[in-house]
């Protein structure tokens, strides 16, 4: 007759040990992959902002359609545009960014959201004197990506909170 082998508490413990490790590893490997997979879309939101940035106070915002699609594009064009209107451009520096949640919509679309803290100034075009500034202003904002031919572009931006810094008039 076959025998049963007993398992001594040793063994058991060692092969728990063994089996810990091994998903330890596993579940690392895989938090560590989704993570990387996330620097693409990161990427693409600070070119963003920087071409943002950049754009508004250059009053030029064409370098923009290299991570934005044309809808946001517009959208941002008319703003700059009716800042122009009133003689007026923006100068702006983002202070810092923290990346909040990934939320994935499909396979080529993505929901960012972040909380940024902003210094603005408000530059009149004709005498190019800042007219007014904010200072620390925090934004939780909400990025839609979508991805067009295997490259990530900034569709919607939208803000979901702001809180005010200090502002000052010159």
């Amino acid at each position: 007759p076959a025998s049963i082998r007993n398992i001594s508490s040793d063994e058991q413990v060692i092969r728990l040990l063994v089996a810990f490790c091994v998903l330890t590893l596993v579940f690392s490997f895989f938090f560590r992959a989704s993570q990387e997979d996330f620097e693409p879309l990161k990427k693409t939101i600070d070119k963003y902002i920087l071409l943002l940035s950049d754009g508004y106070r250059d009053m030029n915002l064409t370098p923009l359609r290299g991570v934005a699609t044309e809808k946001e594009c517009d959208k941002t064009y008319i703003h700059m545009a009716a800042f122009g209107e009133s003689r007026k451009r923006i100068d702006s520096k983002i202070k810092k960014i923290d990346f909040l949640r990934f939320e994935k919509v499909s396979e080529s679309k993505f929901k960012v959201e972040t909380e940024e803290v902003w210094d603005y100034s408000h530059i009149d075009i004709d005498t190019s004197k800042v007219s007014q500034e904010f200072k620390d202003v925090s934004h939780r904002m909400q990025y839609t990506l979508e991805k067009i031919e295997s490259k990530w572009f900034v569709d919607s931006v939208e803000f979901k909170d702001a809180k005010s810094g200090a502002a000052s008039a010159q």
